[in-house]
Order: C-alpha cells, then structure tokens, then sequence
C-alpha cells in the first residue's frame, strides 16, 4: 500500500527537465505528460500536426515522437514517400509550423 503515491507519478522520460514540474516527452513513453502538453495548450492534437505534415509531406507516418528542444515541445515525424524515401519533418508542437523537413 505505501507504494501506491510513488506509482502515481509520471515518469521521466530521458530525466532532464526543461522546467521545474514538466518532464521531456517522448509520446511512446509518456503518453499522460503528452496529453497534459495538449490540454494546456502547449502542443496541438497529433490529429491536427498530422494533416498539417501530410499537405507538406505526402506518403506513410511510420513513427511519431513529441520530443523537447530548446526549450519547446517538437513533433518529430518519419515519413515513407511514394518514392521509397524515408524523410523526417520536425514540427513545432504549439503552433503546426514545420520547423525542418530533411531526407534520411
């Protein structure tokens, strides 16, 4: 029973902290401190990023992070084209823009 408090505290993905009381994110990892960043207001909907990333980089999601850089959260995309090129699009998770789109 006295275990119970400590199970309750999310984890910490990668044990840095950009800020006092919110851990870096990684979305396979902590699904609660990514859903906290949308309810806040912090980071958009994965539903909306997505649409925005597939206008701009047509083909297959085949992973998604939410990741913190410089201090703001990222959605980090990795894309099959219909060519067969692997392509990655960082996106910035508070307003959609796309940061970065480079081959792999």
């Amino acid at each position: 029973m006295l275990l119970l408090p400590a199970l309750s505290v999310p984890a910490i993905a990668d044990g840095t902290e950009d800020r006092p009381g919110f851990p870096s994110v990684e979305a396979d990892d902590d699904h609660d401190a990514a859903r906290r960043a949308v309810d806040s207001g912090e980071a958009l909907t994965l539903v909306e990023v997505k649409r925005i990333v597939s206008e701009r980089v047509p083909g297959e999601i085949v992973s998604v992070k939410l990741d913190r850089e410089n201090h703001k959260l990222v959605y980090e995309f990795r894309i099959l084209t219909a060519k067969g090129r692997l392509v990655e699009a960082e996106v910035d998770a508070a307003t959609g823009t796309i940061l970065e789109v480079e081959n792999e």
